[in-house]
């Protein structure tokens, strides 16, 4: 971001004003786009996050996105797009990280399941289950005395098959079975927090930043949904232009042209031009 101020005769013509404003400030005040001087800058951690004084910005808009607040089971923060494109699967709010048999979840509150460790019966070739089925526990079964023995499940086919108590695999619980997209979540389900877990796999290779929001997570939980407002800037050296976006509410002070506060014509036209 630290772009440093070209050599532009229109940008270093311009007259600026002595009245200051935080960049929050500034954009709600005026209409955009608009042309500013940067007097106190943001330095971050990179030099991309870094914004320096006496940089001179065309502010162009404000985009506004949707977002979460999300953390993991070590209590880190996740901030997630509200349109992300995977889906997510409800937990219980009560929910354990893995039953390690059918016996164990015999006894859940929700009927709805996902294997997360494998199982294949040595006495029933037909019964194999795989990491990622999802399961619907439809009756627990009894033997001729009357003790509970095994559960009648059905898989995403609709196909019945029973696994005894002591079949050892891995589950885990979900609220309803279905997949949602976090939108769908947040509308339907306004109490807060929630637990959710993305069903996508992880995936390491592809570059789309979308694919950080993947099933490695873990389930997540859903503490707040947010606008975040992102400021959409171009700098100019040259010919080239590069375009620089910072959140709202960074700690940036910038300068007013004189033309901005007088409604001058030309300096509208001037701003125009870097539209």
């Amino acid at each position: 971001m630290a772009t440093p101020r070209g050599n532009d005769p229109i940008l270093d013509n311009l007259v600026w004003s002595d009245i200051e404003y935080r960049l929050c400030d500034f954009v709600d005040r005026f209409q955009l786009p608009q042309i500013v001087k940067v007097t106190e800058g943001y330095y971050g951690p990179t030099e991309d996050s870094c914004i320096g004084a006496d940089q001179i910005l065309t502010i162009h808009s404000v985009k506004t996105t949707g977002k979460i607040l999300a953390r993991d089971r070590k209590k880190r923060e996740l901030n997630i797009p509200l349109n992300c494109s995977q889906k997510v699967e409800l937990r219980p709010e009560d929910f354990r990280g893995i039953y390690e048999t059918v016996e164990e979840i015999s006894s859940i509150p929700t009927r709805f399941v996902r294997v997360t460790q494998g199982f294949f019966s040595m006495d029933d070739n037909s019964v194999c289950l795989n990491p990622g089925d999802k399961l619907e526990m439809i009756n627990i079964e009894f033997d001729p005395v009357g003790k509970e023995y095994c559960i009648l499940f059905h898989n995403e086919e609709r196909i019945p098959f029973r696994l005894p108590f002591s079949a050892s695999a891995g589950f885990q619980a979900l609220v309803d079975g279905r997949e949602y997209y976090l939108k769908e979540v947040v509308s339907s389900s306004p109490k807060l927090p929630l637990y959710f877990q993305f069903t996508s796999p992880p995936s390491i290779t592809k570059c789309s930043s979308e694919h950080v929001f993947n099933t490695g997570l873990g389930v997540l939980s859903l503490e707040k949904v947010y606008q975040d407002a992102t400021v959409i800037c171009t700098t100019k050296e040259g010919n080239e232009r590069t375009v620089v976006s910072c959140p709202k509410h960074l700690p940036v002070t910038i300068n007013v042209a004189r033309g901005a506060l007088s409604d001058d014509k030309e300096y509208v036209r001037i701003c125009r031009t870097f539209q």
